[in-house]
């Protein structure tokens, strides 16, 4: 349905054999609501929420078995809050946290046996550190990351 020129309602996206591809609302122009994918067998590959063209809220996408990939969260279409990663076998890959759209707090990504292998900090988008673990969680390394302005105090 279109208002004044602009998609308003429901829209309906299919795969050639005929099933659901995708539904999205929009009201007034602007992507609005929870878009819902899937895949060609009917099952759900992921949701994303929107106000007002923005995405606002959770995304979530799932494997074709069901089981989730990845969750992320956003305010104001920009990334807020943990992201979270899964390998297909359902344990956690990878978490970041985001605040207003850049990495802030810890990136930590796990073996797919559950383990630790890499924690990075980061401040508003900056890495600070960074350290690596072997598999048997003992520290394989360690590494800091300094600002432009500490670079040219050390080297000046």
């Amino acid at each position: 349905d279109y208002v004044d020129g602009a998609l308003h309602g429901a829209e309906k996206v299919f795969y050639r054999s005929g099933r659901l591809k995708s539904v999205g609302y929009f009201n007034k122009g602007l992507i609005d609501g929870t878009t819902t994918l899937y895949y060609e067998d009917g099952s759900v590959q992921a949701q994303v929420s929107f106000n007002n063209g923005a995405k606002e809220g959770k995304a979530v996408s799932f494997y074709p078995d069901g089981a989730k990939q990845l969750e992320h969260f956003f305010i104001n279409d920009k990334l807020n809050g943990v992201a979270s990663q899964w390998y297909d076998t359902g344990s956690l890959m990878i978490s970041r946290d985001y605040s207003k759209g850049l990495l802030h707090g810890e990136v930590t990504t796990y073996y797919e046996s559950g383990r630790v292998f890499e924690v990075t900090k980061f401040n508003y988008g900056t890495p600070k550190f960074k350290r690596t673990y072997n598999e048997d969680g003992s520290l394989a390394k360690e590494e800091g990351f300094f600002d432009r302005k500490t670079i040219n105090k050390i080297i000046s």
